[in-house]
């Protein structure tokens, strides 16, 4: 699968460069990578209920996809619940990387998801190399 915006070399050395950020991630959980109104089970406006347990797996919380969902920012409503609503510099950097791990795996998928939707594939395309982009400038930083 052909990587766009950047070669594959460059891409693990973008994220090898960000090992020590990585692993200021001390409190692992059980999070949901892919929270959206299909894979949610609503009774009444609660919750009662995740499906897609493929993607759910024990990892950083900032990892959910609720940080890095498609919007430029998270939900107020989401992260007032978190009970968080500013990050460092290094939990931004971790919540791009994850970023572009959810993107990367949409862009994997599509050859045996065939998506009916021509155009969702170059728009992921286009989110991944954002967020590619975005780390590029948070690294920059330092």
């Amino acid at each position: 699968v052909a990587i766009p915006a950047i070669l594959p070399e460059e891409l693990l050395s973008l994220i090898e460069c960000q090992r020590a950020v990585l692993n200021e991630a001390e409190k692992p959980c059980y999070i949901h990578t892919d929270t959206w109104e299909g894979n949610l089970m609503m009774k009444d406006n609660r919750l009662e209920g995740l499906v897609d347990f493929a993607a759910i797996l024990y990892g950083d919380p900032l990892m959910s996809h609720d940080f890095h969902d498609f919007s430029p920012e998270p939900r107020k409503e989401f992260l007032e619940g978190y009970g968080k609503t500013r990050f460092t510099r290094n939990e931004r950097i971790r919540i791009t990387i994850y970023k572009m791990w959810q993107r990367l795996g949409m862009i994997v998928e599509r050859g045996y998801r065939e998506y009916e939707d021509e155009n969702q594939y170059a728009w992921v395309l286009g989110e991944f190399e954002k967020a590619v982009e975005e780390l590029k400038e948070l690294i920059g930083d330092e």
